[in-house]
Order: structure tokens, then C-alpha cells, then sequence
């Protein structure tokens, strides 16, 4: 028999064997190829003392003085001012302005979360708008054109109750000011927060910058909602924005989507999102805001656009029933009809920890807005080494609840012709999960036109929920209906397939399907403890020759943080407290 005879017959054996190896894997996606420089630069100009009269007097003054030196302006910290505040034009060198409180010195270590606690060793600003109707918004601090090398350290910024709707507490470029060329903003342990409950914040942070290399780190952003059902409300939002983003080791709290790129068109491809790094934050929602209500509550993240984002090392907690109860949205979407090249592309999800939680992924592979909308279509995504627990403990609203990824059809731009002919979400890699406690459907796809499906190496509780379904669809019958033959299913154990699917009809090979979780041998499930004791059958079983399920050697690693303060629950129903947090800085 010839070589290529051989390879037929093994190939053609696979496909009858369920899949365990196929012609085709998944292609992995890129990480960010730039990361923001957080190391935090050493005065080598003046220092320039301010008060809330003279505050903006001295921002303008320091960018009169020698652009290649790092000057600081120092607010008193026991001060209570108004904003807004203008960061002016800095362009054309290579020194920094820092903008600082007073106490700096007794703030937290820089790299080390702060927490609600540490607003007292602040200088404070209260903002709000002043003329909604008008489109002249700005914020406790807005960059002007040109605003470029600012870092702002150690501030308290709170709303001002006696004003109307706050549309961001920063705006680091376009926002509604639309300023241009600016970039290299840094928001440093700052408390960025709203704290009446009747008031309105929309966003935290406006995070447009047409040079990009913009950061949150190291923050505590708190009470960002809407009041009214009328608003989507985020602790960060970026449009427009070429990268890097840099959001790390912050607490981020918002009504709507505590994290958000997209919402609206960026003003060219040229500032379409990408290299975006997304770090050891810690995700909730306010507990006031679970019923509803009169405040707009959606997602913890959701990605309309993004390029080369790398989720890694986050806490996502407390999702409760409200709009679907879904942790994440990853719904590319061509917001208002100008941004045909918008994407969410070289997307990685790694070594996140999920809990409390009503669903976890929905997913669009294509825009669903339609055909005058059409935007590019969605690929290599890799979701792998997570740890989810909890799902649909927060259920309620008459919501379906426990499910954990599911790929939705995209509406009429699926249908038509041209380059988004369907809703493919192309090289899909699932791999290395731990997942506990599904109660409505395990990976659920809606559209038959997908291309490389990856799904290998996890740990999951099925726990009588539906396992890989579609309709009438699930096991083999679903993969070769909606992938062809692109799918590689291996090294999977999953426990307690219900919902009136038979095993016998999943794929065979290295996959296995016991009756219950017991048979996986976690240390303590009830503490949740997923680590795997001696004798497991899962030890050692992946296809990489490492445990299936969450590798926590990894997983650990990339989440290393040493705690200095606060306090955290492993298992919350109430608004989870942040931790403060120490982590390596990372250039």
C-alpha cells in the first residue's frame, strides 16, 4: 500500500472513530504584539504644587517647561475640588507629567491594587456633567488634541451629586470631545467611583486614544451605572483606539459592561482596537443591581471589536439572571454601519476563574445587524485552562441558567452574499477547562456553518444538563453537521451527560463519559478545590500528557499575586470585596 493510500485509510478510520484525529485543527490566535511600559518614570524637572484654584493653572504651566524632562504636579491631599480638569497639549518629547496627590508617598507600592480604603490618603474630585443636552462632555480629568504622557496617580474621583449625569469620570481622547493625537495616558492607583445610588455615572473611563498605549492599573472603579433603563454603563470603554490597551490588576464594577470595546463605529480601521491586555482584574456586579430594576445590568465583558486580546489571570464573579445572565458577550458587531472591517479576532482566554455566575459565553462568529452592517467575521479564539463553578447559582427571572458556551446565529447578514456569507466563527480551540455544575447545556451552536472546532483535554460536570447539542443535534452527528470534517474532539471527560442524549453517540476514542463527577477524584469539591488526588483517571490523561482539566501549575502561575490587604471569600453571593493586590509589574 503507498504512503498516500495509508493516510486515506487512517483518515477515513478517524472520521468513523468519532473524530479523534482529523485533517483539520484549530489555528491558534495571536497574542498582543505591544504591551504598555507601566514602569513609572523618575522626576527629572520641576515640581510644581497646586491647589483646586490653581490646579489647571499648573497643568498648563508644566507643559511649557522642557518636554524631554518628567515633571510633577503635586495637589494637596486633604482638598476637595470640582472639575472638570483639561490635560493640554504635551507633545514632541520624551518626559512624563505626573499628577500626584501630596500623601503620594503613603499610597500602596506601585504594582499593589488600592483599595476604597486608601481614598483617604487622596486628594478628591468630584465631577458631573453640567449641559447633557449639549454634547460637551467632559470629565474630572479630559485629554485635549495633543494630550500625550500623562499619568495621573493617586486621585479620588467622585460624583457630584448636585450635577446631572456624569458621561465618563476620564476621557483619555476622542470621547465626545473628539480630541485628537493623543496617547501614552496612565491611570495609576486611582479610586474612580460613584457612590449614590440615584445618581448616574455612565463609564469610568472613556478609553479612546488615537495613539493609543493607554493603561488602568492598579485601580478601584466602583458604583458606574446608569439610572433609568437608558444607558449602557462601563467601568472602561474603548472605540477608538489602535493599542496597546492595558487594563490590569484593577477592581472594575459597572452596571452595564464592566469592561466594553465597541459600542459605537471607531473613526477609522486605523484605531480598530487591537494588542489588548486584559490582567488580573477582579469582575462583579453591585448585588443592588441583581433585581433589575431601574438600572440597565448586562455582561461582565463583551467584545463588539478587538484584535489580538488576551484575557488572562481575572476573577469573574456575582453575573446575576439580568439580560441573560451571560459573564461574557463576544458579538462582533459593525456598530452604525461604518465600520465594515470591525472583528473580534486572535482572541485568548486563559487561566480565568469564573463563579457565581448565570450563564457563561454567548458568542456571535458574524455581526447580526444585518446586511447594511456587515462587518468581518470572527476567528481564532482560544479558551483554555479556565476554571468555572457556579453556574446558574444566581439564576432567577424566569432566565435559562447554567449553560456555558454557546455560538449564536448571526440574523440576516449570515444569508447574504459576499464576504460574511454565513455566521462561521473560524478555528474555535476549547481546551484544558474545569467546568462545574452545568445545569442547562454544555456547547450549544445554533449555525451549521463553522470551521475548526478544537475541543479537547477539559474536566466538566455535565451534571444532567445537555452535553454538545444543536436542536435536535448532539454528539458526533452535531460535530460532522456543523463543522465538516474540521473538528478534533479528544482526551475529554465529561460526567453526567443528560437532558435525553445517549453517550453511545459521542465521540469515542481517548474521550470518556462516566456517570458522575465522583469519578474525576477532585481534592474537595465541596471547598472548591478541582486539583486532582492520586489515582484520578483524569491525571496525566490529556493529550499533552499533563492532567485534563485546568493545569494548575499554569494556572496558579499566571495568577500569582501576593495579598497585602482586604479580604476575599471563595464563595460569595453578596458584592465581592476587592483584594488589595500586589502583582510584577509587566512592561
Amino acid at each position: 500500500m503507498t504512503l498516500i493510500r495509508k493516510l486515506l485509510t487512517v483518515y477515513a478510520m478517524s472520521v468513523m472513530l468519532g473524530g479523534w484525529f482529523t485533517a483539520h485543527a484549530a489555528t491558534l490566535p495571536q497574542l498582543p504584539q505591544k504591551q504598555v511600559d507601566v514602569t513609572m518614570p523618575i522626576v527629572t524637572g520641576s515640581t510644581l504644587s497646586a491647589t483646586c484654584a490653581t490646579l489647571q493653572t499648573q497643568l498648563n504651566a508644566v507643559t511649557k517647561l522642557n518636554i524631554n524632562l518628567t515633571h510633577q504636579v503635586i495637589l494637596a491631599t486633604n482638598t476637595t475640588c470640582t472639575g472638570p480638569y483639561i490635560l493640554p497639549s504635551h507633545t514632541g518629547g520624551t518626559g512624563w507629567v505626573l499628577i500626584k496627590g501630596s500623601n503620594y508617598a503613603s499610597l500602596p507600592p506601585s504594582g499593589t491594587r488600592v483599595k476604597l480604603s486608601d481614598a483617604t490618603l487622596m486628594p478628591k474630585i468630584k465631577y458631573g456633567e453640567r449641559d447633557e443636552g449639549a454634547f460637551t462632555h467632559v470629565g474630572a480629568f479630559s485629554a485635549q488634541t495633543g494630550a500625550q504622557r500623562y499619568r495621573i496617580i493617586g486621585i479620588d474621583m467622585v460624583q457630584d451629586s448636585t450635577l446631572s449625569t456624569n458621561w465618563a469620570m476620564v476621557v483619555t481622547g476622542y470621547g465626545n470631545q473628539n480630541a485628537l493625537n493623543t496617547g501614552y495616558i496612565i491611570l495609576d492607583r486611582v479610586v474612580i467611583r460613584d457612590t449614590n445610588p440615584g445618581h448616574e455615572t455612565i463609564r469610568g473611563v472613556q478609553g479612546d486614544a488615537q495613539l493609543g498605549h493607554t493603561a488602568l492599573i492598579d485601580s478601584y472603579v466602583a458604583g458606574i451605572k446608569d439610572v433609568g433603563m437608558d444607558n449602557d454603563s462601563q467601568a472602561w470603554l474603548s472605540i477608538s483606539n489602535p493599542g496597546p490597551i492595558l487594563v490590569q490588576n484593577n477592581f472594575l464594577e459597572a452596571s452595564g459592561e464592566n469592561l466594553m470595546l465597541g459600542g459605537g463605529d471607531p473613526m477609522s480601521a486605523a484605531v480598530h482596537p487591537k494588542d489588548v491586555t486584559i490582567r488580573r482584574n477582579t469582575f462583579s456586579k453591585n448585588q443592588a443591581w441583581w433585581g433589575g430594576g431601574n438600572t440597565l445590568t448586562k455582561t461582565l465583558l463583551e467584545l463588539k471589536l478587538g484584535v489580538r486580546v488576551l484575557i488572562e489571570g481575572n476573577d469573574f464573579f456575582n453575573m446575576p439572571w439580568n439580560d441573560g445572565g451571560y459573564a461574557f458577550r463576544l458579538t462582533v458587531r459593525n456598530q452604525d454601519g461604518s465600520a465594515p472591517y470591525s472583528e473580534v479576532s486572535d482572541l485568548t482566554i486563559r487561566h480565568n476563574l469564573f463563579k457565581n455566575i448565570t450563564n457563561g459565553i454567548i458568542a456571535f462568529g458574524a455581526d447580526d445587524a444585518g446586511p447594511s452592517n456587515l462587518s468581518k467575521r470572527s476567528k481564532r479564539w482560544h479558551i483554555h485552562n479556565n476554571l468555572f463553578y457556579g453556574l446558574g447559582s444566581l439564576c432567577g427571572g424566569g432566565a435559562a441558567c447554567g449553560g456555558w458556551i454557546i455560538i449564536q446565529e448571526g440574523g440576516t447578514s449570515c444569508t447574504d452574499p459576499g464576504p460574511n456569507s454565513n455566521c462561521e466563527l473560524s478555528d474555535l480551540t476549547i481546551a484544558h477547562n474545569t467546568v462545574d455544575d452545568i445545569n442547562e447545556y454544555m456547547f450549544y451552536v445554533l449555525n451549521t456553518n463553522q470551521t475548526g472546532l478544537d475541543f479537547r483535554d477539559n474536566l466538566i460536570n455535565v451534571n444532567g444538563g445537555r452535553g454538545i447539542f444543536s436542536e435536535a443535534l448532539w454528539g458526533t452527528t452535531f460535530l460532522s453537521t456543523h463543522y465538516g470534517g474540521t473538528w478534533r474532539f479528544i482526551n475529554n471527560r465529561l460526567a453526567a451527560i443528560g437532558g435525553g442524549e445517549e453517550t453511545a453517540l459521542y465521540p469515542k476514542g481517548t474521550n470518556s463519559y462516566p456517570v458522575d463527577h465522583t469519578d474525576f477524584l477532585w481534592t474537595n469539591r465541596a471547598a472548591r478545590n478541582y486539583t486532582l488526588q492520586a489515582g484520578s483517571p483524569a491525571k496525566n490523561a490529556a493529550s499533552d500528557g499533563a492532567d485534563q482539566g485546568v493545569d494548575f501549575s499554569k494556572y496558579n502561575a499566571a495568577r500569582a499575586t501576593s495579598i497585602s490587604g482586604g479580604s476575599d471569600s471563595s464563595d460569595i453571593s453578596a458584592p465581592h470585596p476587592p483584594q488589595q493586590l500586589r502583582i510584577p509589574t509587566t512592561n
